[in-house]
């Protein structure tokens, strides 16, 4: 089953949870889809306030279906042993605006959760120059249907979970989890086995150490 993540305007986690409040409400918010059990050893690894934190990109070079070389945008949370990988599409401009929101800022909202609860976190993130930025000129207009072919069999084949590696030295990873990141422009091509959600619940705080 395919964990669906996006992103989301801060403004609709305002009513819910008082860190939003601290935020405008224009920011993008990076939601991640986990089951029960992922979200309590996340909880768990988050609520260590020893646990060193961190937040980052990274990009994959894969081939289509037909045989077309393709990028796909990394986006890595990691807080103590457990890591996130958001699957972005490289040429899609909402993306874009949601990495240049948030190195504008400092900081990243993050919204992780199932259908019965969810964390609301944030992560300060110092952003300098980005290697990905060579990559800009490859944004498109339009959706891909190949595209999201291709990153739903990535996100499926385990090739993410089994290439991963801590971020964290002297921290190794106990969990790997993996969202595809839909933004709205890729809504129409999201059907059939795959899990999301976004109620709303728990705030809480990091810094990365």
């Amino acid at each position: 089953m395919l964990a669906i993540g996006g992103l989301s305007r801060n403004a609709e986690f305002k009513s819910s949870c008082q860190m939003a409040k601290q935020f405008p409400g224009n920011l993008p918010v990076l939601n991640a889809t986990v089951d029960p059990s992922e979200f309590n050893t996340f909880m768990q690894a988050h609520q260590n306030g020893n646990a060193p934190s961190c937040f980052g990109f990274g990009n994959i070079a894969s081939l289509s279906r037909a045989g077309d070389k393709m990028q796909i945008m990394t986006i890595r949370f990691q807080v103590g042993g457990v890591q996130f990988y958001w699957l972005a599409d490289m040429s899609d401009g909402d993306v874009w605006r949601a990495v240049d929101a948030w190195r504008k800022r400092g900081q990243v909202p993050i919204a992780i959760g199932h259908s019965d609860q969810m964390a609301y976190v944030v992560i300060d993130y110092a952003a300098g120059s980005m290697t990905l930025d060579r990559f800009r000129d490859q944004i498109r207009s339009e959706p891909s249907q190949e595209f999201f072919d291709m990153v739903s069999d990535v996100a499926s084949s385990g090739f993410v979970e089994a290439q991963a590696t801590t971020d964290i030295p002297d921290t190794p990873l106990d969990r790997v989890i993996v969202n595809l990141l839909v933004s709205p422009r890729q809504q129409q091509y999201v059907h059939g086995n795959v899990m999301r959600d976004k109620p709303v619940m728990a705030d809480g705080g990091m810094s990365v150490h």
